[in-house]
């Protein structure tokens, strides 16, 4: 009798289903890595933007407008909102090295900044009142919706959200 040696075909199709599943789970885990890599990235620029803020309102006598240069002067400027591209020219390189973007820094994965405003505690009502010395920065996380706001500056699941108070 000769014997043969080799792998028969359903062997086979087992090893290749089973790679097949591992392969499945290592993209989706790898996946989930990034976006979270991602918003870390996004808190740690939101904590140098909010001293950069701090810093910067100290000097000026209050946080930056979203249009020309200048601070915002509570009661008598009109409070606004923008992207943080519009601030760029005020806070680099004084008060930043470079601007910090969002990591995706497309669609609804922006820095927004909003000046002037009142916010409920607690809760995702935003009041525009210029007679309120204080700024606003949000953004979109990839790996959470929770605090999901819809509605702030027409964008959908803002869910990282800075305020700083000129008290």
């Amino acid at each position: 009798m000769k014997s043969r040696s080799g792998f028969t075909i359903v062997e086979l199709l087992i090893v290749i289903v089973v790679i097949g599943i591992l392969a499945a789970i290592t993209i989706v885990v790898y996946d989930g890595i990034q976006q979270r890599g991602r918003d870390s990235q996004r808190r740690a620029d939101f904590a140098a933007l909010e001293k950069a803020l701090r810093i910067y309102r100290l000097d000026n006598n209050g946080f930056p407008r979203c249009a020309a240069s200048g601070a915002f002067i509570a009661g008598v400027d009109a409070a606004t909102t923008c992207s943080l591209s519009t601030i760029s020219a005020q806070l680099v390189p004084k008060y930043l090295s470079t601007l910090p973007q969002d990591p995706v820094n497309s669609g609804s994965s922006l820095y927004r900044y909003a000046v002037g405003f009142a916010k409920a505690s607690g809760s995702c009502t935003l009041t525009y009142a210029p007679t309120q010395d204080a700024y606003l920065l949000g953004t979109k996380l990839e790996s959470t919706t929770s605090g999901a706001c819809a509605g702030y500056w027409g964008v959908n699941d803002i869910n990282l959200i800075a305020a700083g108070t000129g008290g």
